[in-house]
């Protein structure tokens, strides 16, 4: 059995897809892929709004969207990763006015005895959207015939090219059929030399065709401009034929390497020479066959290799100046938007012309892309693994920045600035020359790269991402008796630490500035009925202050004389109401611009008017002779709490307020009161709770005639605020909670609960921690889901599902940029972290990358660090070294050190065993007995090796629990040592684990660990 648990949801982005998903509509989504969810989003004109997610099983890779015949909307296709690589189909729709994925069909891709692909793992779909290719193993490739958006049917190809690097159906002249498709195929051989070239695929006899097409004749590729890996695939990218010249056929460009290279296809006459030349050979090879003659044969073998890996020039070319391109998107027909693996953005743009020139304008910087989906005019979304995912805008113009070079480009590789670049191209065919007289194409087919001053680029709308971590700690950051973690997270250039604890994050629409000990805050309508709020009041411990919303992101303030309400006090509640009146014995309620407002003077009612835009007072108030400490208001019924503890029900008819029920409670002063119905869209209700001073006790009243229905046990701290709500209607037994905030920073669930004979009960139910101030609750909507705002020292959304009480998570993100941090430790009783970052610098493709480590004490403590010194040409790491830091802090801090130890290989993992180090290196763990030597400011620390363990591949992670090691391995398997005695000995291992990546103790004899999937 596995349990499983979520405490954050994956906020790595690996895929993304703008498209149209419902029939008759003109409304565009974005769909989010991440690791094992999606996220739709609709694109607004504020913003994306999340409209739904599904949960999928498996690691999520990719996604297509697929057009529905000529319906004008799309299905949509995912790639689930290994071990069980599968499809899945689905369609969205809307019930209910809210949003959902419906799987329309699985295909599984698992081949037992399959070899994965050691590279490329994807798919990719063909123009006309009835064909897809995938590829998952070695060798063969899954091809899957569409019908209106949804799966038809599959087959299997074999693929002589084993290692696929990457993948692109071609884009032929003419109107896409079965004879038309051909795929654009860049692998690497058994010689790790690089080829592109295409094959022929056949529908009708499923199948590749055997011999290469000769629409993009075979090309080698010099492989000093590739860095290939299984993390660094290059890109092809089909080219259609110009919309501008009818005899400019399409093409194929190659992302990935120092140059960005652009192939054309060959014209039909250089497709009939090329296939003749074919034939010829063949004919030869059949005959050389036939007469037994194996000279003849190894010639035209020859003579068929030569053909293949010829070199061919590139129609055009430019230099790429940047780290490997990570990801592109197709803007329109010959611009795309390119990125490299730091987030260095630019758009590539193919023209027309005969001598197809390539142009890269440079844009600026984002977040390390891993997807981009260009949405609207100039609005484009980077999702990110290593940093925060992001909506931007490209501007016409600089944003900001305007005295920098927009990006870095090295200085070998000429550019050319905006101003100049209208003089490059209207000076004629052939060679052009910049301004300043410099021959910008003396080379023959180069682009030219335009540089300017100022970021092109302004962030709309981000997303947190904490992803990936790399190591993390427990901690009780603020004493609140809940532990928070945080992280090591980030990569590239997005390098962060995280404060990762329950909490909600919120993005600013508008400040008012100047306001403080704010101490609540209600929204209000033109009229009951309508959704859209026009005021918001906001009150203190004095004065309350009402502002009028006048746009999205605009809030102006009313002065007191322009509105009836009081401000000169603080407010206690105030809510919309319904125009209730009493007709012929029966109340009805009705739509109306009434307003209830409770001070601490006493309940007032109002109504709007639409025409001055103000609130006009109606009816007589109800002044009492005592301070009203509490206050609650629903949209009918309205409770006060007054000194001395009494308790008064109000409900209203015709704008006149109407006491109805008034007692004073045995339990003392009154603390918080709610008769807020447990469903929100409820008139009124038939019950109010009520909390006391003193007691620390809730209790249940009836509104019929205020009699106690319950009273709870006494509870940890002073109750402050308190809410009737119903997470889910449909559930309503569950999810009906009495939820109540204390002083102390905590707040409590209890269930409803109502026996067959009608007695109330409260059942304690979950209780979650906000830090250390009072807890105020608030009903809202998060994520058109309903919610409840729980705001103490932080904020968290408390919401229902899997049949539970959940809280969100928030994290408080410390950027570090380049310096990625990789370790943190932390001395619970010195309230001190050590944290341990690299640092790469951005290179070009080719350059020789240089890392640089540092290690940051944020607090005085002694902790361990392992060094790693690689040598180039080693298969793995044999030289390192273990170093230990003392911290002093007398009159200032300081770091030194205090001993060290060499090893041979790298550190990966520390562990404190019976007060002996156990340090994991390479397939080893090794065991140091530590002895101090020396006095005060000379005291040293000898390392002295006891045990060896050497029976693994890597080492990765090391737990200690009493006695038992635990080992992580990354290649195979787990593993449990018994130190005694100083000696290790084996107690349990799994040899199934799949490439364990952390793991941790969970008790004396079990772990809980990650793996790679």
């Amino acid at each position: 059995m596995k349990a499983i648990a979520t405490f954050h949801k994956p906020s790595s982005v690996s895929s993304s897809a703008k498209c149209k998903l419902l029939p008759g509509s003109d409304l565009e989504f974005l769909v989010v892929v991440k690791l094992d969810r999606l996220e739709v989003f609709s694109l607004q004109p504020e913003g994306l709004k999340l409209e739904c997610e599904l949960e999928v099983w498996g690691r999520l890779l990719s996604i297509i969207a697929v057009p529905v015949g000529e319906e004008g909307y799309d299905n949509l296709i995912i790639l689930a990763d290994h071990p069980d690589p599968e499809l899945i189909f689905l369609s969205y729709a809307v019930k209910n006015g809210v949003g959902e994925l419906q799987t329309k069909h699985h295909l599984s891709l698992f081949e037992r005895s399959g070899r994965a692909a050691e590279y490329l793992t994807g798919m990719i779909l063909d123009r006309s959207g009835t064909i897809m290719a995938v590829s998952c193993y070695a060798g063969k490739l899954k091809l899957v015939v569409l019908a209106e958006g949804i799966y038809d049917s599959d087959f299997d190809v074999s693929l002589p090219e084993l290692n696929l690097l990457a993948l692109s159906f071609l884009d032929t002249d003419g109107e896409p059929d079965d004879s038309d498709l051909c795929l654009a195929i860049l692998h690497v051989d058994h010689e790790q030399r690089l080829q592109l070239l295409s094959r022929d695929l056949s529908i009708p006899e499923q199948q590749l065709r055997p011999k290469p097409s000769t629409l993009l004749p075979s090309i080698p590729l010099p492989m000093k401009l590739f860095l290939i890996s299984a993390d660094c695939l290059p890109i092809i990218i089909a080219v259609p034929p110009s919309s501008e010249d009818a005899d400019v056929l399409g093409g194929v460009l190659v992302l990935g390497g120092r140059k960005v290279l652009f192939y054309d296809l060959a014209p039909p006459k250089a497709q009939v020479k090329a296939q003749g030349k074919q034939k010829r050979t063949e004919k030869k090879k059949r005959a050389a066959e036939k007469d037994g003659d194996a000279n003849e044969l190894e010639k035209a073998k020859q003579k068929e290799e030569e053909r293949m890996w010829k070199k061919k020039k590139s129609r055009s070319w430019i230099d790429w100046p940047w780290s490997t391109v990570e990801t592109y998107c197709t803007i329109f027909e010959g611009r795309y938007l390119v990125a490299d693996a730091y987030g260095k953005l630019a758009m590539l743009s193919v023209d027309g012309s005969a001598e197809r020139k390539l142009t890269l304008l440079v844009l600026g910087e984002t977040s390390p892309p891993t997807t981009i989906s260009y949405l609207t005019s100039q609005i484009a979304y980077i999702g990110s693994h290593f940093g925060d995912s992001q909506v931007i805008r490209i501007h016409a113009a600089p944003a900001s920045a305007f005295d920098s070079p927009t990006l870095p480009v090295p200085p070998e590789i000429p550019t050319i600035t905006p101003s100049q670049l209208t003089e490059l191209f209207t000076s004629g065919k052939g060679k052009s020359k910049a301004v300043n007289g410099e021959d910008i194409r003396e080379k023959e087919g180069r682009g030219v790269i335009v540089l300017g001053k100022g970021t092109y680029l302004s962030t709309i709308q981000s997303f947190k991402n904490i992803a990936p971590i790399m190591d993390a700690a427990l901690v009780d950051v603020d004493r609140s008796g809940q532990n928070q973690i945080i992280t090591c997270s980030g990569g590239r250039h997005t390098g962060s630490l995280n404060i990762v604890r329950n909490g909600a994050d919120f993005q600013a629409q508008a400040t008012v500035e100047g306001l403080s000990n704010i101490t609540n805050m209600w929204p209000l309508r033109a009229s009951f009925q309508v959704d859209e709020h026009t005021h918001l009041l906001v009150t203190t411990l004095r004065i309350s202050h009402l502002f009028r919303f006048e746009k999205a992101s605009r809030i102006s303030g009313v002065h007191p004389s322009a509105t009836e309400l009081i401000t000169s006090e603080a407010t206690l509640a105030i809510n919309n109401v319904y125009d209730r009146r009493f007709i012929n014995g029966k109340s009805t309620y009705n739509d109306g611009t009434l307003v209830v407002q409770a001070t601490k003077s006493g309940l007032r009612m109002y109504e709007y008017d639409m025409g001055l835009g103000s609130y006009i007072k109606v009816g007589k108030d109800w002044i009492p002779n005592q301070e009203i400490v509490a206050a609650s208001l629903n949209n009918s019924q309205y409770v006060l709490g007054l000194s001395g503890g009494r308790l008064v029900l109000f409900n209203s008819n015709q704008k006149d307020l109407n006491e109805l029920l008034s007692i004073y409670t045995s339990h003392g002063e009154i603390s918080a009161v709610t008769c807020v119905p447990m469903n929100r869209n409820s008139r009124f209700t038939n019950k109010i709770a009520v909390s006391f001073w003193g007691s620390n006790k809730v209790a249940i009243y009836s509104t019929r005639d205020l009699n106690l229905l319950y009273t709870s046990s006494e509870l940890p701290a002073l109750p402050r605020s308190l809410l009737f709500y119903n997470f889910d209607a449909e559930n309503s037994a569950e999810a009906s909670q009495l939820l109540v905030g204390l002083a102390d920073g905590t707040a409590v669930s209890f269930k409803d609960h109502k026996d067959q004979s009608g007695v109330i009960s409260l059942e304690e139910d979950k209780v979650i921690t906000l830090g250390e101030l009072p807890v105020f609750l608030t009903a809202c909507k998060a994520e058109n889901k309903d919610a409840v705002f729980a705001c103490g020292s932080r904020a968290s959304i408390l919401s229902w599902k899997k049949q539970s009480l959940q809280h969100s998570a928030v994290n408080l993100k410390i950027p570090t940029g380049l310096e990625l941090p990789r370790r943190i430790s932390h001395h619970r009783e010195l309230k001190a972290y050590g944290v341990v970052s690299s640092q790469t610098q951005p290179t070009r493709i080719g350059v020789a990358e240089s890392v640089h480590s540092t290690f940051k004490v944020l607090n005085d403590v002694t902790l361990d660090i392992g060094v790693c010194r690689y040598n180039a040409g080693e298969v793995e790491p044999t030289n390192g070294q273990l170093l230990i830091f003392s911290m002093a802090n007398k009159k200032e801090v300081h770091m030194k050190p205090a001993g060290s130890a060499e090893v041979h290989g790298c550190i990966f993992a520390f562990a404190n065993v019976n007060g002996k180090l156990a340090v994991a290196v390479n397939s080893s763990v090794l065991v140091y007995a530590l002895t101090l030597e020396g006095k005060d400011d000379a005291r040293a620390i000898t390392l002295h090796k006891v045990a060896e363990w050497n029976h693994n591949y890597f080492v990765v992670s090391l737990v200690s629990r009493n006695k038992t090691l635990m080992l992580g391995d990354a290649i195979s398997s787990i593993s449990f040592i018994d130190f005694d005695e100083n000696q290790l000995k084996v107690v349990a291992r799994d040899y199934g684990s799949l490439w364990p990546v952390c793991i941790e103790a969970w008790n004396d004899t079990s772990v809980i660990g990650a793996n790679v999937s």
